[in-house]
């Protein structure tokens, strides 16, 4: 006999479907997140890239004829 507190399968369906659906929204925050994620790190790559390649053509004008003598302070080791 069926009481009204009994657990039934149509509960535990429910239940399982709210589940699911928790853990899909979870999933689709978690996505979102890691594409926003690679936007900012393609950003800030695309950025040290222009700055590397910025010292390098500036770099490339300049010649070094004689590196300066390092000089050590006094007490120095």
């Amino acid at each position: 006999m069926a009481n009204d507190s009994d657990i039934t399968l149509l509960t535990i369906v429910r239940h399982m479907q709210a589940m699911e659906e928790r853990i899909m929204q979870r999933f689709a925050q978690t996505d979102a997140r890691i594409d926003r994620l690679e936007t900012k790190v393609d950003h800030i790559k695309g950025y040290l890239l222009m700055q590397i390649d910025n010292m390098d053509k500036r770099l490339d004008g300049i010649e070094v004829v004689q590196l300066p003598a390092i000089r050590k302070a006094v007490g120095m080791v």
